[in-house]
């Protein structure tokens, strides 16, 4: 059989992104003689922000198009994305921007008869109201639009789909799954990180996710507030970028908490650093599956989460809080100091979160579209 060329269209190739993330787990450990990714973006970061050198690497395309944001550029994208469909051919479309789903499905259907996979990537249309009426209703027939429904979550895909088309067993949850092995706990990779990162003498809270709306880390830094006045060697770890960086860096300043926070940007890294934590906190004020809890809890720490995340992301033994007090977060917080980090991989890979199963779970998927099989 000739190799599959699969076509992933999604807004940003940054590596700071959670999508791009779970794709390239997928990507590395996929049997790329029978299955190739290729790439198609719209918003462009720094190169060295991306994973544009790494898919290139691997074998992919890639290819930027103009952002469809508004009526002469949504006709401007789809004539793009039709010259490259005619121009690769391809048979296969992984669509993570599904507001786009009858765009991608006219040209997919008209020019090569591609068969469009959607993937529900969370619980909510958007951060923006605006673009959150929007996409709801670009989203009004997408299930017309589209042959296979994908969701990172159960609560992700009832949210997309519909209860019907869950409960008939129509859309498949793909697990936000995980290389594990990388994110065991090792005590001699903690003792360097926190040596490198100056926070031997540090109890450290630590929390991934971009400065967006969605990540509440307002809330987070009212939490670390009331934890501080409690502990006097608590520390904030904060990965990742975003627009709302400025402000929380601000709110901290007028907390007088400033020199208690680290901020790490986007990091190849994150298995290491989370093995210098010794909390994982993660307010969000909604999620499809985070696969930071996932990698957290994988690396043996304990994780205080809001009610907002479905359950499904509990594996180990996680905490979910509402996201009305930061007191009560306070106090799970300070209770997780006593917590012994032990090997947790078995319980990982039970649940389905070891990437090498699920990327061949995948490729099953892939494989029988490609040949016209049932699934």
């Amino acid at each position: 059989m000739n190799k599959i060329r699969v076509l992933h269209i999604v807004s940003t190739l940054s590596n700071g992104s959670g999508v791009m993330g779970f794709i390239m787990n997928v990507y590395r450990n996929i049997n790329r003689n029978k299955i190739q990714f290729d790439f198609i973006y719209f918003d462009k970061e720094e190169r060295s922000l991306t994973y544009i050198d790494e898919i290139l690497k691997l074998g992919g395309k890639i290819n930027y198009i103009t952002k469809p944001n508004n009526l002469r550029n949504i006709n401007e994208f789809k004539n793009e994305l039709s010259e490259i469909l005619k121009k690769e051919n391809y048979k296969i479309i992984h669509l993570h921007e599904v507001y786009l789903n009858k765009f991608v499905n006219d040209e997919a259907k008209k020019v090569v008869g591609a068969k469009v996979i959607a993937h529900s990537h969370a619980t909510k249309y958007s951060d923006n109201k605006i673009k959150a009426i929007r996409n709801k209703i670009l989203c009004f027939n997408l299930k017309k639009n589209v042959d296979i429904y994908f969701a990172c979550s159960k609560a992700a895909g009832k949210f997309l789909y519909g209860k019907k088309a869950f409960y008939e067993n129509r859309v498949f949850v793909i697990n936000n799954a995980i290389e594990i092995d990388k994110f065991k706990y090792n005590e001699n990779i903690r003792n360097k990180v926190r040596k490198e990162l100056n926070l031997e003498e540090k109890f450290v809270i630590g929390n991934i996710g971009r400065f967006a709306k969605q990540k509440n880390h307002k809330f987070l830094i009212d939490i670390f507030y009331e934890v501080k006045k409690k502990k006097e060697n608590a520390f904030l770890l904060l990965i990742g970028e975003g627009d709302l960086r400025e402000s929380i860096e601000k709110k901290l300043e007028k907390l007088n908490l400033r020199n208690s926070v680290l901020f790490l940007s986007s990091r190849k890294d994150v298995n290491e650093i989370l093995q210098g934590m010794d909390v994982f906190v993660l307010p969000s004020l909604y999620e499809g599956l985070p696969v930071s809890v996932i990698e957290a809890q994988t690396s043996g720490l304990p994780c205080i989460i809001s009610n907002k995340v479905t359950e499904e992301v509990n594996i180990i033994d996680c905490k979910f809080l509402s996201i009305t007090n930061a007191k009560v977060w306070c106090k799970y917080i300070l209770k997780a100091e006593d917590h012994l980090r032990v090997d947790t991989n078995e319980s990982i890979t039970k649940a389905g979160y070891d990437i090498k199963y699920e990327a061949l779970r995948i490729q099953n998927i892939y494989e029988k579209l490609y040949a016209g099989k049932d699934i």
